[in-house]
């Protein structure tokens, strides 16, 4: 998404609704806004078309089999971001890589059915000859979720002036 798109205090509005029920349908999202079924959907078309908003399903890794979380910061050689992020992608239990600031290069989400699991996954990723060393944290409470909710709130609170 470029700098310069931007959603107003309707769109936020919108999201928010998303949000909150996901499987809405566009007559009741239009009802809860106050506007017609026609601009519901322009709007909600525009956000989908722009990438701002995207609709993807999340799972609760725990009740698929996946119950530890655990981060991995890589440090990599120069230059083969490449080649990593290649690698990581071939590891179906990672489930994010950033490449980041700081100690690290690139800092990898990851899901694992045990710690001995984890373990086997932190290998994987080793198997890259670009990957020099990793250091690895295990997830012991998830204190916030994933949420989007109190930014479009800001959002749109800002766009309303």
């Amino acid at each position: 998404m470029s700098t310069d798109q931007q959603i107003d205090e309707l769109d936020a509005r919108l999201i928010a609704e998303l949000i909150d029920d996901p499987r809405i349908g566009v007559m009741e999202l239009a009802r809860r806004l106050g506007v017609a079924r026609g601009t519901a959907q322009a709007r909600l078309n525009k956000l989908l078309d722009n990438g701002i908003v995207k609709l993807d399903v999340s799972l609760d890794m725990a009740a698929v089999g996946y119950p530890i979380a655990g981060f991995a910061t890589l440090a990599i050689s120069q230059g083969s971001i490449a080649e990593v992020a290649s690698s990581l992608s071939d590891i179906p239990e990672v489930l994010e890589a950033h490449t980041v600031t700081g100690d690290g290069d690139v800092l990898v989400y990851l899901a694992a059915k045990s710690t001995d699991d984890l373990f086997y996954t932190i290998e994987q990723a080793l198997k890259s000859p670009a990957v020099q060393r990793t250091s690895t944290s295990i997830s012991l409470v998830q204190h916030v979720p994933r949420r989007i909710g109190p930014l479009i709130e800001k959002i749109g609170g800002e766009a309303a002036g």
